[in-house]
C-alpha cells in the first residue's frame, strides 16, 4: 500500500505540472519620421521574453515589469538593440524602456522609454496574449542604441503622431502535460506487473525447465 500511495502522489504531482512559464512576444508598430531625411518610415518593434521574467512586484510597484531582447524592424530591415529592453505596465499604460531605476519606494524612473496608452489596457496583465489594439503614444524619449547603427531615438527618429500604432502581445502555449488518466493508468500497470512477479515468488512456483 505504501507503494501504491507514492507512486499515486507522483503521477498526481506531474500532472500539475509546474506554474504556466512561456514565451511571449511584445510588439510595438506605427510610423516614424526621420529627422534627417524628413521621410517616413513603417517600423515594428518586438520585445522578446518570458512570462516567469517579471521583476519583483513589491520593489517595483506600481509597476509590472518583464525583461527581453528586443529589435526594430525599419522598413523591412531589422536592427537589434545593444542591452535588454524591458516592458512595464501601470495603470492604462504599457511601454519599452531601458533599465529602471527605483529613485524612492513606489517611484520607478526610465531614462530612455517609448510608451503608450488605452483603457483597454487597465486589466491587462504582462502574462496574457493582448490585442492588438489601437494606443495613444506619448513621445520617443531618450536614445535606444541599435547595432549597425539603425536606430538612435533622440538623434534621427520620432514618433509619427498623427498616424495609427498598434500593441499586441502574444504568448506561446506551454508543452501540454500528459493527461492524469494517462499517467495513473501507467502507473496502474506498473504496480500490477511488480504485484505478479512478487505474488509468483511467494507461492514458489518455478517455470518448468524444458524437456532434454
Amino acid at each position: 500500500m505504501r507503494m501504491i500511495g507514492s507512486l499515486v502522489v507522483v503521477a498526481l504531482c506531474f500532472c500539475a505540472g509546474v506554474a504556466a512559464a512561456a514565451p511571449v512576444t511584445f510588439s510595438f508598430s506605427g510610423t516614424l519620421q526621420n529627422l534627417n531625411a524628413n521621410t517616413d518610415v513603417s517600423f515594428v518593434w518586438d520585445v522578446s521574453g518570458r512570462t516567469e521574467d517579471i521583476l519583483d512586484p513589491v520593489v517595483f510597484s506600481p509597476y509590472e515589469i518583464v525583461v527581453g531582447s528586443g529589435q526594430i524592424t525599419l522598413d523591412g530591415d531589422v536592427f537589434p538593440f545593444g542591452e535588454p529592453i524591458y516592458v512595464w505596465k501601470a495603470g492604462q499604460g504599457v511601454g519599452f524602456s531601458t533599465a529602471p531605476r527605483i529613485v524612492n519606494p513606489g517611484f520607478v524612473e526610465f531614462d530612455d522609454q517609448v510608451y503608450w496608452f488605452s483603457s483597454a489596457l487597465a486589466s491587462y496583465d504582462l502574462t496574457q496574449s493582448f490585442g492588438p489594439i489601437a494606443v495613444t503614444p506619448v513621445a520617443l524619449l531618450g536614445s535606444f542604441d541599435t547595432f549597425g547603427g539603425g536606430f538612435l531615438s533622440e538623434n534621427d527618429w520620432a514618433l509619427k503622431l498623427d498616424a495609427p500604432f498598434t500593441f499586441s502581445a502574444t504568448v506561446d502555449a506551454p508543452p501540454v502535460p500528459l493527461p492524469a488518466s494517462g499517467v495513473l493508468l501507467m502507473a496502474g500497470l506498473a504496480l500490477l506487473g511488480g504485484f505478479a512477479r512478487r505474488n509468483t515468488h511467494r507461492a514458489g512456483f518455478e517455470p518448468e525447465s524444458p524437456a532434454t
